[in-house]
C-alpha cells in the first residue's frame, strides 16, 4: 500500500527525498505529514470499485458500436414468435392473392357483359320500326276486344298515347279514331272535340273525317257552343259535300 501511496503523489515523495539530510527530527515531523497527506491523496483519487456498475455500464454501451440490425433482433425473438409472425404472414399473402384473382375475374366478366350488351343494342337497333309495329298492333287487337265488349274505359288506357297519331301509319290513324270513339261512348265532349280536330287536319282525306268532324260539332252543340257548332258543320259541308255526314250537317244547320 505505501508503494501504491507514494506513486499517487510522486512529487511529495522526491521532495521528502531531497530534504532527508536536515536531520532526523524533520524526519518525524515529515513522517506525520506524509501520512495526513498520502491519506488525502489515497482519499480524492476514485477506484473502479468505487464507481457506480450503472456508469460503467452506460458506458461500456456507448463505447460499443451497434452491430445489431433488425435481422439480429428478430433472431433474438423465441422461435415459436417467428414461427407464428411467419404464419401470419403467409395467411396476409393468401389473402391478398385471393383478393387480386376476384378483381381479375370481375373485369372479365365486365368485359363480357359490355359485349354482350353492345351485341344486343346492335341487334335492337336494326329492326326499332318492326318491333314498334308489333307492339302497337297487339295494343290496338286488345282495344278493339274491349270496344266491342262495351269497356270503353280500358280502350282508353290502353290507347292513350295514340291521341295524336303517333307516325301516320294505318295503325296509328285506327288507335286514334278508337280511341275518339270510346271518349264519345262515354260522353266526354271536350276530348271528342280536341282528338276529332286534330284526326280531321292531320288526316284530310281518311274515309271517316267527315263522320269525325260531323261528332265533333255535336259534341260543341252538347256543350252549348251553338255557334261553334255551325261553323264545324258548313265546313264540314264545303270539305265533303256528297258524304252522308254533310247530310246530316245540313239538316241540323237548317232546323
Amino acid at each position: 500500500m505505501t508503494k501504491s501511496v507514494w506513486a499517487r503523489c510522486p512529487s511529495l515523495s522526491e521532495e521528502l527525498h531531497n530534504n532527508d539530510n536536515n536531520g532526523s527530527w524533520i524526519k518525524s515531523v515529515s513522517i506525520v505529514f506524509i501520512g495526513a497527506v498520502l491519506s488525502a491523496c489515497n482519499s480524492t483519487m476514485p477506484t473502479s470499485a468505487q464507481i457506480p456498475s450503472t456508469h460503467l455500464t452506460q458506458n461500456t454501451a456507448m463505447s460499443q458500436p451497434d452491430s445489431h440490425s433488425s435481422s439480429a433482433q428478430m433472431a433474438s425473438l423465441p422461435t415459436p414468435t417467428l414461427q407464428l409472425i411467419e404464419q401470419q404472414l403467409q395467411s396476409i399473402q393468401a389473402q391478398l392473392d385471393g383478393l387480386q384473382n376476384q378483381m381479375n375475374e370481375l373485369r372479365n366478366q365486365q368485359v363480357a357483359l359490355t359485349q354482350v350488351i353492345g351485341l344486343r343494342g346492335h341487334a335492337n337497333s336494326r329492326q326499332p320500326m318492326a318491333a314498334a309495329h308489333s307492339g302497337s298492333s297487339n295494343v290496338l287487337a286488345q282495344a278493339k276486344n274491349w270496344y266491342r265488349a262495351g269497356l270503353y274505359a280500358q280502350v282508353i288506357t290502353a290507347l292513350r298515347g295514340a291521341d295524336g297519331g303517333g307516325n301516320g301509319n294505318a295503325a296509328a290513324q285506327e288507335s286514334m279514331y278508337l280511341l275518339m270513339q270510346s271518349h264519345r261512348r262515354l260522353n266526354n265532349c271536350e276530348s271528342v272535340i280536341n282528338i276529332g280536330n286534330r284526326f280531321a287536319n292531320r288526316f284530310p282525306t281518311h274515309p271517316r273525317a267527315a263522320e269525325v268532324l260531323y261528332q265533333v260539332g255535336q259534341c260543341q252543340m252538347r256543350m252549348q257552343q251553338s255557334d261553334i257548332a255551325r261553323v264545324t258543320w258548313r265546313k264540314l259541308i264545303g270539305i265533303y259535300p256528297d258524304s252522308a255526314a254533310a247530310k246530316q250537317a245540313w239538316q241540323q244547320l237548317n232546323r
